[in-house]
């Protein structure tokens, strides 16, 4: 059976429409993607139930948008003030993670223990892989 030329330029048609779509439909690799990021507000501060002479604060994550969300167990928690730079860990750092997913989402609650009154007055950063996803002045 012998080709037509009808059929040669048929097959190429649906070729270069073929080509078309997918150019089309497929991501720009340089296009941005929405890196995730998040708004953290200080919700409350008191002061420290086991010393007086120290700050209790919590930290609300009021806004998270972008993806793809990082796990709380991934991300670093800073806090820089005229004492130092410091990053918080438990007991200091307690994480409530209201939905339970594991993952920095809106609603979530950071709690930070007995800052010094310099502490107090720092500035707190959430990193991921070498990034800045988040911070509040306190």
């Amino acid at each position: 059976m012998a080709l037509r030329p009808s059929h040669l330029w048929l097959a190429a048609l649906v070729l270069l429409v073929a080509a078309v779509v997918v150019m089309v439909l497929a991501p720009d690799p340089e296009e941005d993607k929405d890196p995730f990021r998040m708004t953290l507000i200080v919700s409350g501060t008191d002061a420290n139930s086991t010393d007086g002479n120290l700050t209790d604060v919590v930290l609300w994550v009021a806004v998270a948008n972008g993806e793809p969300k990082p796990r709380w167990s991934r991300v670093e928690v800073i806090l820089m003030s005229a004492a130092g730079e410091e990053t918080l860990v438990p007991p200091r750092l307690r994480i409530d993670d209201q939905d339970g997913d594991g993952r920095v989402s809106e609603g979530d609650l950071l709690m930070l223990s007995a800052l010094t009154v310099e502490e107090a007055e720092g500035t707190v950063t959430l990193w991921k892989g070498g990034e800045a996803i988040g911070t509040v002045k306190l």
